[in-house]
């Protein structure tokens, strides 16, 4: 984690590795490490050894039943595959916000309706991404998530604009 922390991703690399090498494989902790190793290969822009690290952080996560890290890696995987295969984007999309509702975390769940939202204003799915959007506005306690009201907000304003173009508007 150190050498993560001090953006040697290289040496981070080899040191998830090794760690994944010398636990045991029911460690609820190796997740942590694939889920890590995946995002030094995304921002690589090396996506499929991302894909394949965050798939197997999945199934540890599943196995040990650790609903943040199910929550995580399903965000992930979702923003990950979203421009090559939408129907598995969606549904891990659908699955973040299943876990995010199961750890009752409004953060969770706001950002887990956000992104929905956007993958489907993305598509073209312009109602759907509106209920989206205003179910995470819902779950935004305004106090301590004011930039994320704001982001919300900004997109409720895109789409209305949108949508108002798309209305055949008659005198």
């Amino acid at each position: 984690l150190f050498k993560d922390d001090e953006n040697d991703i290289n040496e981070a690399l080899k040191w998830y590795e090794k760690s994944i090498e010398i636990s045991n494989e029911n460690s609820p902790f190796i997740s942590s490490c694939y889920s890590n190793i995946a995002s030094i290969y995304e921002e690589k822009n090396k996506h499929d050894k991302a894909l394949k690290n965050y798939q197997q952080a999945l199934l540890i996560d599943r196995k040990n039943n650790n609903l943040e890290g199910l929550y995580y890696c399903n965000s992930k995987l979702a923003n990950l595959i979203e421009n090559k295969d939408k129907n598995s984007s969606k549904n891990y999309y659908l699955a973040a916000i299943k876990y995010a509702k199961l750890l009752n975390d409004d953060f969770y769940i706001a950002q887990a309706y956000l992104k929905y939202g956007d993958f489907c204003y993305k598509i073209g799915q312009n109602k759907t991404a509106l209920k989206y959007y205003l179910i995470a506005q819902n779950h935004i306690n305004k106090d301590v998530y004011n930039d994320n009201l704001k982001l919300i907000e900004a997109r409720l304003k895109d789409l209305k604009t949108t949508l108002q173009a798309t209305v055949d508007f008659k005198p």
